[in-house]
């Protein structure tokens, strides 16, 4: 009786520790796992409908011990008072024996029969534990994956936005240059006696001043890359696309800046040596 009362316990604790975690586990929706937990509710409903049968048999048992007990009383008393009473005895000894060993055979087939279908049940038991770890770490790496791109879509906003505000300062950059370029025309129309002269100097003031710009719009492009670049190394697990799409960005950027450097060197030394013939043939009609 106290080996029943422990497996009792033993499975009503099992229960109670799966309960629990099926309860941690109920915002998830897998057909395979309410199917392993109703084999489980009928492994269940079987052991306790075995263990009752087993109750039930050991009653009997018990009942046909106590027949048996008093039956053999019974012809003792009977055969008692005959000249074969040693024989008797004897019959009713063997028969005790018989029905003790028969007692035993069928105590140790429950026994073994009851340790096997506990350990199946506590292998089951194993096996559900195992799916319900497994799934709370699927569920763990989706959140930290969910989270990653967060940051990622995070991270891509913040350069689209320094790209807005940069073509923005370029824009009123561009408006500004416009304006001077206003300012220059209205000022050789006031002196059209040195109008070549005047077109140079706003040609060199004008180059000087986008080219300035343009620079320290560049500038502010690569510590921009260079930061993103560093938000992008500190996630340890990105993916491989990714990586391949910021690279190949980086490569276009790159060409870009290195396009825009050899066209603005091409223009500054235009500039430059229309300057230096501006200057000569003004200093040709001093001269003069």
């Amino acid at each position: 009786m106290q080996k029943k009362v422990k497996v009792r316990k033993y499975l009503q604790r099992n229960q109670q520790k799966l309960l629990q975690s099926f309860g941690k586990a109920n915002k998830t929706v897998d057909l395979g796992f309410d199917e392993s937990l109703g084999s489980f509710v009928n492994l269940k409903q079987d052991t306790e409908a075995i263990n009752q049968k087993l109750i039930n048999f050991i009653n009997c048992l018990d009942k046909l011990q106590g027949t048996s007990l008093q039956l053999s009383e019974d012809l003792s008393t009977f055969f008692s008072n005959s000249s074969n009473e040693d024989q008797n005895t004897e019959n009713l000894n063997q028969l005790l024996t018989t029905t003790s060993t028969v007692l035993e055979k069928e105590n140790k087939s429950l026994q073994k029969n009851v340790t096997e279908h506990l350990e199946i049940r506590i292998d089951t038991m194993k096996k559900i534990q195992k799916s319900i770890s497994e799934r709370n770490k699927l569920l763990t790496q989706s959140d930290f994956h969910e989270r990653k791109y967060q940051k990622a879509k995070l991270s891509k906003k913040k350069t689209k936005e320094a790209i807005e505000i940069l073509e923005s300062v370029s824009k009123t950059s561009k408006k500004e240059f416009q304006i001077k370029n206003n300012k220059l025309k209205k000022k050789m129309n006031k002196y059209t006696s040195n109008r070549d002269l005047y077109l140079n100097e706003m040609m060199a003031y004008s180059l000087n001043s986008y080219l300035n710009t343009i620079n320290t719009l560049n500038d502010q492009l690569s510590k921009l890359e260079i930061s993103s670049d560093e938000d992008y190394d500190e996630d340890e697990d990105y993916d491989e696309e990714d990586e391949q799409d910021e690279q190949d960005e980086q490569d276009e950027q790159e060409g870009n800046e290195e396009n825009e450097k050899e066209a603005e060197s091409e223009s500054g030394s235009e500039s430059e040596s229309e300057y230096e013939t501006v200057t000569e043939e003004s200093d040709q009609s001093s001269e003069n």
